[in-house]
């Protein structure tokens, strides 16, 4: 009725759950077979029971797998946190507190890998990925004194 987007996710179906992040700190995973597809028409189902004199609302929810982490930022600190170490609730439950103050916001962490491992990785897949030689990475000094003959060049124009 009143309520607001607060996610959209494709995901992939493999996911077994999803993990639902509340402004006051508190976090759970809910197995997805819980909830029941309906169609687009029909009212949405509660994932938390509602507190009417202290509510929650739901700020983040991710549909990734439980072995990723996300970081946590609240008022005092940013921490990391793995979703296994968020409880598996059903859907009347509140969650478990992962963090002491409000949460502010959240983020999936991304893990950097290397130009190299990154090319041995997608060559395991049989993809055309040709990679760059030295010669090709220009250095910021190189870069800089290009656009400042560019800019002399452009001077030079309007002068004339």
């Amino acid at each position: 009725k009143d309520d607001y987007v607060v996610s959209s996710q494709l995901f992939n179906p493999d996911c077994e759950y999803i993990t639902i992040i509340t402004d006051k700190g508190t976090a759970k995973r809910l197995k997805l077979s819980e909830i029941e597809k309906t169609s687009r028409a029909n009212r949405g189902i509660l994932l938390m029971k509602e507190i009417k004199s202290n509510p929650s609302k739901i700020i983040d929810i991710y549909l990734i797998p439980s072995k990723e982490e996300i970081t946590v930022t609240t008022i005092a600190e940013v921490k990391t946190v793995k979703l296994t170490e968020i409880s598996i609730m059903d859907r009347q439950s509140n969650g478990s507190f992962i963090a002491k103050d409000r949460i502010m916001g959240t983020y999936k962490n991304a893990k950097l890998i290397s130009n190299e491992d990154f090319i041995n990785d997608q060559s395991n897949k049989n993809s055309e990925i040709i990679p760059r030689t030295d010669k090709e990475y220009k250095s910021l000094k190189n870069i800089d004194e290009k656009m400042n003959e560019i800019e002399m060049q452009l001077d030079d124009i309007e002068e004339n």
